[in-house]
């Protein structure tokens, strides 16, 4: 069985390597984005299992994110946790 992959997306490398330290050694694969567009581009990409959301990202809002994800078929179902 393949490890659950983990999109975090935080504009801060704090709270993105706070994340690192608590996810990793739990064996999850992380992925990593900085904006609303990055995480976009990646979700379609990597189709990971659970996303990470800063609300509040320097490109775009959380509920943009969600909305566009919502409207990808590729992406619809993807949980996605508000941090």
């Amino acid at each position: 069985m393949s490890a659950s992959r983990v999109l975090i997306v935080d504009d801060s490398l704090t709270i993105r390597r706070a994340l690192e330290m608590i996810l990793k050694p739990l064996g999850y694969e992380l992925d990593f984005a900085l904006d609303g567009a990055q995480a976009l581009e990646r979700a379609t990409a990597l189709r990971p299992d659970l996303i990470l959301l800063d609300y509040v990202l320097p490109d775009m809002s959380a509920t943009d994110v969600c909305s566009a994800l919502a409207a990808n078929p590729a992406t619809a179902h993807t949980p996605i946790i508000l941090v």
